[in-house]
């Protein structure tokens, strides 16, 4: 194909190059021509050369008409040009039908001549036209303009009742799939809701059972309170002569209900010392992470301490193990002797001694039953070893005891209960944001234990949730971190009556504390009882306080007022918690 196109393109300037010189047909003139070479200046400041046809020609230009200027009488007239004109071959073969016919136009406009023929033939002497596809067309009744428009109007109102019908279904159908909805979502939370009664339920059942952290106890000792009062109401309905009979009695059981939560305190004391020494060998044995910024990756840095550490840990596992076999209950003790005999201190002469002793038993084939109090008091002091930093130098950076005075340093603060010294991690509140006057956690377990015997588990755990909703808005806000579980306890039960304000929902496990206006902070004075759905609601408004009624609103504003005045020492620390940030800003600056 390529070679027939430069075939075609040689042709084509042979034929341009055998008319050049040859008669005009139309003017009856010769036309020569030669070539002439153009230099033409570039930008850059070179020449670039041409080579150009010239054709000279003696006859007048045609006329190809113009215009003329009313104002200066001027006349324009359009340019032509002298360049023989290339003939451009056809790729496509245009002697065909379709490009001979001319297109009929069907539309009504247009329609002037027949598809056929340009016109009629009539039947006459020698000529005979057949009338089979002749159509008889009959004229029908004459319909007024009037009877047209009434039959429009006739048509206009059946297509309207059809639409109407159908767009009444359609609506019908979105409200019956909306209400369907609806149903579904009023089951799921009536299931959601079980499912969490249920799943509570069960967890204060185990927690009753098997307690294990501080709240377990208090959630026993709340109970036993309640219980108390449950009775002595009962002792009071008694006469009296029977009272003082049902008072011992009842202080007699309430005396073994302490003594079995004491000896489920001691059951509780060993699992939790396991968790303790699994938590620290995991922090020891751990390493560092750190963050490389430069690739945005996590770095797993190990020192020698952490493989110190990781040795210790092996020997101690290796020691745990209840049921060994002699062989192997011998390599582990081997290994503790190994390690334990690089120091000289009372410590290690004492483990030195009991691996010893534990080793002669053992060949003597004391049964396992016998031994337990020895492996016991081995472990101990091994655990009491790995703790120690002059034998595991990464103890000093995880255990408090072996901090250094420096640590010390302005992180000591006399606690009002006990009147002894603690640390400012022994304090719920911070003590510099509240002028060092607050009571430290062990002050306020025994307190409670001993007063009040309150389970506040549940009002723990909605305070961290605000807390965390409010690191959220990342606006500074300081409030709720100065308030205690007994604070948030006395806002929910005695100003907002424990209950949702909106819906009176009074399940303690599905109420919230949320910002009653989104611009400022959560506080005791700017927040609103709610459930977890409304509160989600609430948030969604952009102004709270003009989409209510002023009712409701009035009734907000009265418990904000009693919560001003009930914290009213609040405020004066929230201030000089803010103070402080402030200054620590500038400081920074």
């Amino acid at each position: 194909q390529q070679q027939q196109q430069q075939q075609q393109q040689e042709e084509q300037d042979n034929e341009v190059d055998d008319s050049k010189g040859d008669l005009n047909k139309d003017n009856g003139t010769r036309k020569s021509s030669h070539q002439q070479l153009v230099k033409v200046p570039q930008e850059d400041g070179s020449s670039k050369v041409y080579n150009i046809t010239v054709v000279d020609a003696t006859y007048k230009k045609p006329y190809l008409g113009g215009f003329r200027n009313r104002i200066t009488e001027a006349v324009f007239h359009n340019a032509s040009t002298q360049t023989p004109k290339r003939v451009k071959m056809r790729k496509v073969e245009v002697f065909e039908r379709t490009t001979q016919t001319k297109t009929m136009r069907t539309h009504p406009k247009f329609a002037t001549q027949t598809a056929v023929d340009a016109a009629t033939q009539m039947v006459k002497a020698g000529v005979f036209v057949t009338g089979r596809e002749d159509t008889v067309i009959v004229p029908g009744r004459y319909e007024t303009a009037a009877e047209k428009f009434a039959k429009e109007v006739r048509a206009v109102i059946v297509i309207q009742t059809y639409f109407r019908r159908w767009k009444a279904m359609r609506y019908v159908d979105n409200l019956r799939f909306a209400k369907k909805q609806y149903e579904m979502w009023e089951e799921e939370k009536v299931r959601r809701k079980m499912e969490m009664e249920e799943e509570a339920e069960r967890r204060d059942l185990e927690r009753r059972l098997n307690p294990r952290t501080q709240e377990d106890f208090d959630l026993l000792y709340h109970s036993l309170e309640e219980w108390h009062k449950e009775q002595s109401a009962k002792i009071k309905l008694l006469p009296e002569s029977e009272q003082k009979k049902a008072r011992m009695a009842l202080l007699k059981e309430q005396t073994g209900y302490l003594n079995s939560i004491n000896q489920l305190k001691l059951i509780a004391d060993v699992d939790n010392k396991d968790k303790r020494i699994e938590t620290f060998l995991d922090k020891a044995t751990g390493g560092d992470r750190i963050v490389d910024n430069e690739y945005g990756i996590r770095v797993h840095v190990e020192r020698p301490e952490n493989k110190r550490a990781q040795e210790l840990r092996r020997i101690y596992n290796a020691l745990k193990v209840p049921d060994l076999q002699l062989d192997e209950r011998l390599d582990a003790l081997f290994s503790l002797k190994t390690v334990v005999s690089e120091f000289n201190t009372p410590l290690t002469r004492e483990i030195q001694d009991l691996v010893k002793r534990e080793s002669d038993l053992l060949s003597r084939r004391i049964k396992s039953r016998n031994l337990e109090g020895l492996r016991k008091r081995i472990l101990n002091l091994y655990v009491q070893f790995m703790e120690t930093p002059e034998y595991n130098p990464i103890a000093k950076e995880l255990l408090k005891v072996h901090k250094d005075t420096n640590y010390f340093k302005h992180n000591v603060v006399k606690c009002s209960g006990s009147d002894g010294f603690q640390t400012q991690e022994d304090f719920e509140v911070s003590p510099l944001m509240t002028a060092g006057l607050g009571k430290s956690k062990a002050a306020l377990k025994v307190e409670n234990r001993a007063i009040h015997r309150e389970d506040n588990s549940v009002y723990r755990r909605m305070l961290d949730g605000m807390r965390r909703a409010e690191k959220k808005y990342d606006d500074n806000s300081t409030c709720v971190f100065l308030l205690t579980v007994r604070d948030l306890r006395y806002l929910v039960d005695t100003i907002w009556g424990r209950q949702s304000v909106m819906s009176e929902e009074d399940d303690i496990n599905v109420l919230r504390l949320c910002r009653w206006n989104k611009a400022h902070e959560l506080s005791p004075w700017n927040c609103i009882l709610l459930e977890d759905d409304e509160c989600e609601s609430h948030l969604a408004l952009e102004d709270a306080e003009s989409s209510y009624d002023p009712m409701f609103k009035s009734r907000i504003v009265q418990k904000h007022l009693r919560a001003k005045q009930h914290f009213s020492t609040l405020r004066a620390h929230l201030a000089k918690a803010k103070k402080q940030q402030r200054k620590r800003k500038s400081v920074q600056k």
